[in-house]
């Protein structure tokens, strides 16, 4: 039975607190009236457009507004370094309702940055447009709305509530956890890369190998066309499949040797000068910024027809690549936690030709992956696992 927003908040929201709550206890959630307040003008903001284009956008609430949004704690090796978040446009206070929602949802590109509300209901304001520059540390309570009627909610960068089609829908697995199968399945695709960097394990970047993934989910996603990149844990033979081979496939390669090269220094400059351990810390971050760039332009090329191809190792082969038709018939069972293989069964016939294709590529094998792009349904993500192919829908909250 279909229930308003409100309603499906406070049923979400009364499940969380315990029922007998000790006398030291404090909630972890941001008051209820507030997410209502939020929602609700999310909600009926989606509804409408602007140009003729439907409101997509994310607000970042803190209490007072930009001037809450704290720095994070550094990543190892630039503790000595201003490390901030977000990158904050400041404007001039605007109370925030489904009007000025509206009107003011083209700042901020879904994805990428953020329109910052501060202040409790009914005196919501907008006062800023934040880019979120680290993706990996995030600590402030988050809103999308990516679709019409629709309504998700991340705290710490973790989805704890959805509303889609009139109800509650239970949040969307966290796919990019560093303790998760696809994860893992990322350390093999890397694992080549330690024979170019003797000592080294390739685990030392698992981090960065997510984010990747992530980035390139992101970019696919902001195409708004639909997409397929496949990474392959082994050597693919390629023949006439492949359209458009790059013809420099060590692009991200070269920045993760350098990468793992530059993680194996930290615990040397730990043991010298300050400014040892600084300067490693910068070329870190220079690095991981290189791999960035080449991730959105690398993701750009799934918009056009079949699927961009990655090897072992991160080695870019090329795009338009025509994935061979499975030799039998492909169980895809539908995973709804991060470190599970099992679930329902997921009906590849309700979908077209590039769920088929990455299904087909994700059966070859463990580790397998394939991540798909619809340009109007969810991301997709396939991994082979022994004779189990496994799907997850990912969403995408976070630039």
């Amino acid at each position: 039975m279909p229930q308003y927003i409100r309603e499906a908040l406070q049923e979400w929201y009364d499940a969380q607190l315990p029922e007998a709550p000790s006398a030291d206890w404090e909630n972890p959630l941001p008051p209820l009236s507030l997410l209502i307040g939020l929602a609700e003008i999310l909600f009926f903001a989606s509804l409408a457009t602007e140009e003729r284009e439907p409101t997509r956008v994310g607000v970042i609430w803190t209490k007072g507004g930009a001037k809450d949004l704290l720095p994070n704690n550094p990543p190892p090796g630039e503790e000595d370094e201003e490390y901030y978040a977000w990158n904050i446009l400041p404007l001039c206070p605007r109370p925030l309702d489904i009007s000025s929602l509206v009107k003011s949802a083209p700042l901020a590109e879904l994805g990428r940055s953020y329109l910052v509300v501060g202040g409790m209901p009914p005196n919501l304001f907008i006062d800023a447009v934040a880019g979120m520059r680290f993706p990996e540390f995030y600590f402030d309570v988050i809103l999308i709305t990516d679709n019409p009627g629709s309504i998700s909610i991340f705290d710490s960068g973790e989805e704890v509530f959805r509303y889609e089609a009139g109800a509650y829908r239970r949040p969307a697995p966290d796919v990019f956890s560093e303790d998760g199968l696809v994860a893992a399945a990322l350390w093999i695709i890397a694992s080549p890369l330690e024979t170019e960097v003797p000592g080294v394990r390739a685990h030392m970047a698992s981090r960065d190998y997510i984010n990747l993934l992530q980035d390139f989910a992101t970019s696919m996603a902001r195409t708004r066309h639909g997409g397929l990149l496949l990474l392959s844990p082994q050597e693919v033979r390629v023949d006439s499949r492949l359209a458009l081979p790059v013809a420099d496939p060590g692009v991200l390669r070269r920045h993760f040797i350098t990468l793992l090269k530059l993680q194996a220094l930290l615990p040397q400059t730990h043991e010298t000068s300050a400014s040892s351990k600084r300067e490693v810390g910068q070329q870190i971050r220079r690095t991981r910024q290189e791999i960035r760039k080449w991730t959105e332009l690398i993701a750009r090329l799934t918009a056009v027809d079949n699927a961009v191809l990655i090897g072992p190792g991160f080695s870019v082969l090329g795009a338009q690549y025509a994935v061979p038709s499975a030799e039998r018939d492909i169980e895809v069972l539908q995973i709804t936690a991060k470190d599970e293989a099992h679930g329902p069964r997921f009906d590849l016939e309700r979908h077209g030709s590039r769920h088929r294709a990455a299904a087909a590529f994700a059966s070859r094998g463990a580790g397998h992956l394939a991540l798909l792009s619809s340009a109007d349904g969810p991301l997709r993500c396939f991994l082979g696992m022994g004779d189990k192919t496994l799907m997850w829908e990912v969403r995408l909250p976070l630039a």
